[in-house]
């Protein structure tokens, strides 16, 4: 089984990304709000390589997202479940999309599966979000919000990347049931500039190199 791409998200410090990077991840992901701006992007790309970075937009428009993008130097986009399609096709011809889809307790299947269709030929990859609203892998494995069977079937079909709290005596579960194409995992707040814990990542990380000799 091919190993899983991993997308290091909310990266808002140069201590996140030093760490994700030397953890060979695929892409690290900046959330650009009014607390994170392109300046700060480009200034943390200077002390890495070997990963590509997006940008991940939520209330900006296209031309925003591209000037943005374009100074930072970005190499793919995250946008929203509700940004408009054709601006998105337009950005996907000069970087790779992403988009996330917020899961709910009580998620449509049927609009989950139509959302995906109309994005399969402008989205390089969906990041399905469970974090957002607090579910797990055991409220997955409970069905909650998605029948677990329907969701591997789902991963089969597009290129998923799964955003969801899980341990690492969980994780052979869900990559053996579901095969996504990917992980987020999240960076987060420093405790003090320089400093900050990784011991969960850690345990995720570990799980993966036993598994897959990374």
């Amino acid at each position: 089984m091919q190993k899983p791409e991993i997308i290091a998200g909310e990266i808002q410090n140069l201590t996140d990304a030093r760490y994700f990077a030397a953890r060979e991840v695929q892409y690290l992901s900046f959330r650009f709000d009014l607390n994170f701006n392109g300046q700060q992007a480009a200034a943390i790309r200077e002390w890495v390589d070997g990963v590509q970075m997006m940008g991940a937009f939520s209330y900006q428009n296209a031309q925003e997202i591209r000037e943005i993008a374009t100074f930072a130097g970005l190499d793919s986009i995250e946008t929203d479940m509700f940004f408009d399609p054709k601006a998105a096709k337009e950005l996907s011809a000069d970087f790779l999309l992403f988009q996330r889809i917020v899961l709910e307790t009580r998620t449509n299947q049927q609009e989950l599966e139509d959302l995906l269709a109309s994005g399969k030929n402008i989205y390089s990859g969906f990041i399905l979000d469970f974090r957002k609203n607090n579910l797990d892998f055991s409220d997955l494995r409970a069905g909650q919000p998605l029948d677990p069977n329907l969701l591997k079937g789902l991963a089969a079909e597009f290129p998923l990347y799964l955003s969801i709290q899980l341990r690492e005596d969980e994780l052979d579960l869900l990559l053996e049931d579901i095969k996504p194409t990917g992980l987020e995992l999240i960076g987060g707040a420093e405790e003090k500039t320089g400093f900050k814990s990784f011991d969960e990542a850690d345990l995720i990380f570990d799980a993966l190199e036993e598994k897959y000799d990374y």
